[in-house]
């Protein structure tokens, strides 16, 4: 494998993780997991909040950028390089990340906003 690769697969590693806050956060609260539960019900606003999930997304296009970054080009006349892990993983961070913003901005606009009755 040739240097540059390698450091594509970092890139793309390194982008990868930055989605994992939200996916963690997400397990913590859903499987109530006693140690890691105890320690988020300790904090009330972080526990009530409802942007939280929101907050922890952003984390998803910041990880696309870093993952996308092999692919620009380094110099304005250069050719940038095209790298399909690099460009697979960017893809699928702001696939993902724009499914799951719109999904609870629509969640939360029903909830807070119309004040649905049993929202959940």
């Amino acid at each position: 494998m040739h240097y540059k690769d390698k450091i594509a697969w970092r890139y793309a590693l390194s982008g990868i993780c930055f989605s994992l806050p939200f996916f963690v956060a997400n397990a913590i609260v859903t499987l109530r997991i006693n140690l890691w539960y105890s320690i988020l019900e300790t904090f009330p606003h972080v526990r009530n909040s409802p942007f939280l999930p929101l907050v922890l997304l952003l984390f998803f296009p910041v990880g696309a950028y870093i993952a996308a970054t092999p692919l620009l080009p380094k110099k304005p006349g250069a050719k940038s390089r095209m790298i399909t892990t690099n460009f697979i993983v960017t893809f699928l961070l702001l696939a993902a990340f724009t499914i799951l913003v719109s999904a609870l901005g629509w969640e939360l606009y029903r909830c807070d906003v119309l004040h649905i009755p049993q929202c959940d």
